[in-house]
């Protein structure tokens, strides 16, 4: 009898130890749920945040297409064109070089007997202005 009353009271023991273990278990779970939706509710605010920063930036870029593609834009363009002359590279700078390089490989040409040299410098030489 002994042995029964033993083994039943270390059964309640184990009993109650897996209810406090179940018990604190459940709480953990319930702290993780609440982190989990406060997280959840921040991300909600930061996606809300970026799709109203998104659609601000896309405006802002069709906005600044169609006054690049609106006709007034295009008769600025056209007029600053004009007023510049198209010249936008220093292009007496690069000519000395240019035909320097065009004279030396006609000349290496000439000496080698090899037309595929002569036309290494017709891309060489400088564009007629």
């Amino acid at each position: 009898m002994e042995k029964e009353t033993g083994a039943r009271g270390l059964s309640k023991e184990e009993a109650e130890e897996e209810i406090e273990a179940l018990k604190k278990q459940v709480e953990n779970d319930t702290k993780y749920i609440s982190q989990v939706e406060e997280a959840l509710a921040t991300k909600m605010d930061e996606w809300k945040a970026r799709k109203e920063l998104r659609a601000g930036e896309l405006a802002a870029i069709s906005k600044a297409i169609s006054i690049l593609h609106s006709d007034d834009a295009r008769d600025l363009f056209k007029k600053s064109f004009a007023s510049q002359g198209f010249v936008f590279l220093q292009e007496s700078a690069t000519n000395g070089v240019r035909s320097e390089a065009a004279k030396t490989l006609r000349e290496v040409a000439a000496r080698a007997s090899d037309h595929r040299i002569a036309g290494l410098a017709a891309p060489a030489a400088p564009a007629a202005a």
